[in-house]
């Protein structure tokens, strides 16, 4: 009498390969979704510090409304980087407000090509008379429109904004 066949106890090698497929398969899905999400990640990063690099220009502007409401703030992408003659932070600095625009904008250009890639900036600043009162200096309204690029990973990104 034969006795009975044992019964088979643990698992094929066919199982524990196919079972290593999958968690092989799940485990590059995961690192993918990883990946993506830190681009995710940096671009925001790079859109918060051009959020921050144009309240930091328009509160310049407001805090020197002489040379804004001259035109000192215009700046063009196209234009070389501004110059600073004088060093406005020093203590012992007397600056005008055309040079204080200078160095205002020679700042935020060098805080532009640090935080972004390839960052540019763009200043306009106009004005608007509204006519209401009949006196020109209330009757003028001024317009900051402030736009920043940079290039994200290969794709040219911007931010814009327009204040008064």
């Amino acid at each position: 009498m034969q006795g009975n066949l044992s019964k088979q106890q643990g698992f094929t090698l066919i199982e524990v390969l196919i079972a290593a497929t999958v968690l092989a398969v799940g485990l590059l899905a995961l690192a993918g979704l990883q990946n993506q999400a830190l681009k995710i990640n940096h671009g925001t990063y790079l859109h918060s510090q051009a959020v921050i690099l144009t309240q930091a220009i328009v509160a310049k502007i407001r805090a020197n409304r002489l040379a804004g409401h001259n035109g000192d703030y215009n700046l063009s992408p196209a234009v070389a980087p501004i110059q600073a003659n004088v060093d406005c932070s020093l203590a012992t600095a007397v600056c005008d407000p055309q040079q204080l625009a200078q160095w205002d904008l020679w700042q935020w250009q060098q805080l532009l090509a640090q935080q972004l890639p390839q960052g540019v900036g763009e200043i306009s600043v106009s004005s608007i008379n509204t006519g209401l009162s009949g006196i020109t200096d209330l009757d003028t309204v001024y317009q900051y429109r402030v736009s920043i690029y940079w290039n994200d990973r290969g794709e040219q990104r911007s931010i814009m904004v327009e204040t008064q």
